[in-house]
């Protein structure tokens, strides 16, 4: 990132547009862009980009839970922006466990009946 901010904002624009049409939708949707123009209309933007820029999301530094809490907490905060209801695309912990534990048992089910019927097959000959 540049020392001072002369650009940024056409920079940062021209780097937003190059994105596929299914990602420029969402900037569309949240008016991404507008949001830019304005932290740039009131000197910000290349504060806020600094910021961005100085956390560090590399797996060494933050592990895959983390991470996770973040990706459901930005979820939630955008489903607030767009009037949805809080918490809809968040999924507990305790739902996910069900649902892979259920998963891994019909998993394990279909392999112990296969199993079965070749070792049938195999004992009728």
């Amino acid at each position: 990132m540049q020392a001072n901010s002369a650009g940024i904002h056409t920079d940062l624009k021209k780097y937003i547009e190059k994105f596929s049409s299914n990602v420029s939708d969402i900037f569309l949707k949240f008016k991404f862009l507008e949001k830019i123009a304005e932290l740039n209309d009131k000197n910000l933007l290349f504060e806020v980009l600094k910021r961005f820029n100085a956390v560090d999301l590399h797996t060494s530094k933050v592990d895959s839970f983390s991470m996770w809490l973040l990706y459901e907490e930005l979820l939630r905060e955008f489903a607030e922006m767009s009037n949805e209801t809080a918490g809809e695309h968040f999924t507990p912990r305790d739902i996910v466990y069900l649902m892979i534990t259920c998963y891994l048992h019909l998993i394990i089910r279909f392999y112990v009946i296969k199993v079965q019927r070749n070792l049938f097959s195999r004992l009728s000959r």
